[in-house]
């Protein structure tokens, strides 16, 4: 554990934490799933035994990982402070929710040891394990349009989302709502209460937002405390559009009387002891999010309208299989390339086998800040001459370019791009409160479906000196996820630590291939008249099945026939998928 420059603790991948993990430590973690939402939802109690001193324990630390991932990715990674803590009777109870379902989940508490200097040495507890439950079959979900006031009545908006509502509906059993939003404080309090609420509905659960217009968005303070005075020492004020999306641990919390979003915190790592009057937030910082989304966020030249519409427009052809991808990955690492990335995903990855570089003479490094004329021409090159499902970006960035001499403008002047997704770990392109910013360029321009990235300065651990991008497509990390047919915004949700910093441009239900009737594997008897069930994902058959019921078990991706399940003797059956691009 780490502070970066803006005082906010980081969890550095290149050292494991320095804790020691006692034989019989003095904090126990029970888990249990929850009733009505087990496959994405558990309750957890940390239990503080009375060899623990309550009133040295200044904070601890939450951390979850999906086992067998690589490189300490955690999936969820929150501090509390000992305000959290029940005194009366020594527990932490907190809800975890945004599981991927049937997913394997460790989960081990650091928590402060007391010193004689200003540090932040740490002790472990002893990890404990849970299992997500199998997502229901053909579960209801809602998602929920956020949409600029200004927008509200426009025909044309309001058609563009009919269609897209049935290009989702047609394959998914999802709903959707619509609220049209004014750029105040006090109605984005009001939406977040309707978003943890819609949360825990019963009969159509809200998991994805689709941001239309900037009016959501808002300026979130980060303010570091005096602990005997309670003044502010630092102040950090970052924009933000996906604090929406935390339901259980939010770091922001509204403040009537100041009509701001605000964590009150001190840096515990620079003073021993407690604030005298402790005013900070019980959850002082917290990557965990329980819902996935997607933004347009237009501030360039293009009239809001117009980029919106455009962007329904191409997302509608790229679902009905006009627009095409070839199946192939563009690595574009100026800083720490050497060219491996592309044949080591062909081997990993069956869906990747042709892949490219944009070579770089040599590993740059970080400090090197300057000018390649040859990574410079090869970058455009590749993007308007080929095409790609995945460009993944890592170096130096400002709002409106990027290295080695990429601009917003550089990206418009391109004859054509058809690459369907932009990954960006680089310093605040993302910057949406910047006009013409340089993600806003990228998503624009030609068949961009989606754009990650980050808006302002960002913090980057490296292994090793090489480069990071390949352990995304590790089968439990980000593209791992989406080269399964998952959501993209679900992807990032589950495979990726995300940020409050991090946008996320395009449509959160997008695939890398588009839906379509015949992808659905089907298991028929020989005289097949009725569909048994429409799941999109996975079916577990456990009814009999007799000639007589003349059915289908149908379903996205697999049939699992479970015990017991009974078919009459001469039975025959056919199991197919037809038409679907392989």
């Amino acid at each position: 554990m780490d502070m970066d420059e803006n005082n906010r603790f980081t969890f550095k991948t290149i050292e494991s934490p320095q804790a020691r993990i006692s034989a019989t430590s003095p904090i126990t973690i029970t888990s249990s799933l929850d009733n009505i939402f087990p496959e994405s939802k558990v309750h957890l109690q940390i239990r503080f035994d009375q060899t623990v001193n309550l009133n040295e324990l200044r904070f601890f630390s939450l951390l979850i990982f999906k086992t067998d991932e690589i490189n300490a990715r955690f999936s969820k990674y929150i501090i509390y402070t000992n305000k959290a803590i029940n005194a009366s009777t020594r527990t932490l109870s907190t809800t975890i929710g945004g599981l991927k379902p049937n997913e394997t989940y460790s989960v081990t508490i650091y928590y402060n040891t007391p010193t004689t200097e200003y540090s932040c040495s740490s002790e472990s507890s002893k990890t404990v394990y849970f299992t997500t439950a199998r997502e229901p079959v053909n579960r209801p979900k809602k998602l929920l349009f956020i949409i600029d006031k200004d927008l509200e009545g426009d025909s044309d908006i309001g058609q563009a989302l009919s269609t897209y509502e049935k290009d989702i509906s047609t394959y998914y059993p999802i709903t959707f709502e619509k609220i049209y939003l004014e750029n105040q404080n006090q109605k984005k309090h009001e939406l977040i209460n309707k978003i943890r609420q819609d949360y825990e509905n019963v009969d159509q659960p809200l998991r994805y937002l689709f941001f239309l217009g900037s009016n959501a968005a808002t300026n979130i303070q980060r303010r570091f405390l005096n602990p005997v005075t309670n003044e502010p020492v630092n102040v950090y004020s970052d924009l933000s559009i996906n604090f929406y999306t935390q339901v259980y641990n939010p770091e922001y919390v509204y403040s009537s009387e100041e009509n701001q979003f605000i964590l009150r915190n001190y840096s515990y790592c620079s003073f021993n002891g407690f604030p005298a009057n402790d005013i900070g937030n019980s959850t002082s910082q917290s990557s965990s999010y329980e819902i996935a989304y997607g933004a347009l966020l237009p501030n360039g030249p293009t009239p809001k309208k117009d980029y919106i519409l455009n962007y329904f427009s191409k997302l509608h052809r790229f679902k009905i299989g006009q627009i095409t991808f070839n199946k192939s990955v563009l690595f574009a690492d100026t800083q720490l390339n050497d060219g491996a990335s592309p044949a080591k995903l062909a081997q990993d990855n069956a869906r990747w086998q042709s892949n490219d570089t944009i070579q770089v003479p040599q590993k740059y490094g970080f400090e090197y800040h300057g000018f390649d004329p040859i990574w410079h021409q090869d970058y455009q090159s590749k993007l308007s001459n080929k095409s790609y499902e995945i460009a993944l970006y890592m170096g130096h960035g400002a709002p409106t370019y990027h290295y080695y001499g990429i601009s917003n403008q550089t990206i418009r002047d391109l004859p054509q791009m058809n690459t369907m997704l932009f990954d960006f770990h680089s310093c605040s392109v993302g910057a949406f409160n910047t006009y013409d910013y340089v993600a806003g360029a990228y998503l624009e321009k030609g068949n961009t479906l989606f754009v990650k990235a980050f808006t302002i300065p960002i913090f980057l651990s490296i292994i090793n000196y090489r480069s990071p991008l390949i352990d995304y497509f590790h089968e439990k990390s980000l593209f791992g996820e989406i080269s399964t047919r998952a959501f993209f915004g679900d992807a990032y949700l589950h495979g990726s630590n995300t940020t409050m910093v991090q946008i996320q441009l395009g449509d959160p239900l997008l695939q890398l291939d588009p839906p379509c009737s015949s992808t659905n594997l089907t298991l028929t008897t020989n005289t097949n008249t009725q569909v048994f069930a429409g799941a999109k994902e996975h079916i577990n058959a456990q009814n009999k099945l007799y000639p007589p019921a003349k059915g289908t078990y149908q379903a996205g991706k697999s049939i699992t026939l479970e015990h017991g399940f009974e078919a009459r003797k001469g039975t025959i059956f056919e199991a197919k998928v037809q038409g679907c691009p392989q």
